[in-house]
C-alpha cells in the first residue's frame, strides 16, 4: 500500500478501519484499536488505542499482546483493518464459537483455509504469548498451533475475509460491489 496506514484508506467512501468499527461496536461491549502510528486519528473515533509494547514491527501478535494487557475481560477478538466486507453475523458466530468450544483459541477457516487473525484468545494465553515474541517468533499460525484452536468454518462467507493489500484490490473490490449491487436493480 505504498507506505499508507490501510485502516485509513477509504472503501466506498468510508476509511476500512471505520467500517470494521462500525461492525465490532454492534458485537462487543468494547473496541481497542491496535495502532503503532496515527493515534490521533484513531482516537479521535472514541476508542482506546493500543500501541506494540516493543519497538520494532512485531506484527499481529505484538498487537494481541498489547491487547490483552489493556482488557479487563477473559477473551480478546481481533480483526485485521482492511476486511471492509466483514459482517455482525461473522463476529458473533466465532464469538458463539469460543464459549460453545470451551477452548483458549477460536480461528475462523474456510474448509482448510485459515484465517488466523480472525480470532478469539483467551488472556490467560497472555504469558505464552509473551515468551513467543521474546524469543523472536512472529509467526501466527505457529503459535496458534501451540494451543489447538477450534476452527470455526465460514465457507458459506465467501468473500468476507478478502483484505486489501494494494490500491488495485481495493479498485477491484470497489468495482465488484458495484456491480453486485448494479445487479440487483
Amino acid at each position: 500500500m505504498g507506505g499508507l496506514d490501510k485502516g485509513l484508506i477509504s472503501f466506498r467512501g468510508v476509511p476500512m478501519a471505520m467500517q470494521v468499527l462500525d461492525v465490532l461496536q454492534t458485537v462487543v461491549d468494547e473496541v481497542l484499536i491496535s495502532a503503532n502510528r496515527n493515534r490521533d486519528i484513531y482516537e479521535s473515533w472514541g476508542v482506546q488505542v493500543v500501541e506494540d509494547l516493543s519497538s520494532g514491527f512485531d506484527g499481529p501478535l505484538a498487537g494481541l499482546l498489547a491487547a490483552m494487557k489493556a482488557v479487563d475481560t477473559p477473551y480478546v477478538l481481533t480483526v485485521p483493518c482492511d476486511t471492509p466486507l466483514l459482517t455482525q453475523e461473522v463476529v458473533e458466530r466465532l464469538c458463539r464459537a469460543v464459549e460453545a468450544g470451551k477452548k483458549d483459541l477460536c480461528i475462523a477457516s474456510q474448509g482448510d483455509l485459515w484465517h488466523p487473525v480472525f480470532m478469539v484468545a483467551h488472556t490467560r494465553l497472555m504469558g505464552d504469548l509473551k515468551d513467543y515474541l521474546e524469543a523472536g517468533e512472529r509467526r501466527v499460525r505457529y503459535w496458534l498451533m501451540r494451543h489447538e484452536p477450534s476452527l470455526v468454518d465460514f465457507s458459506d462467507y465467501p468473500d468476507v475475509f478478502l483484505n486489501i493489500n494494494s490500491m488495485e484490490a481495493l479498485d477491484q473490490l470497489e468495482s465488484k460491489i458495484m456491480i453486485q449491487e448494479a445487479s440487483k436493480k
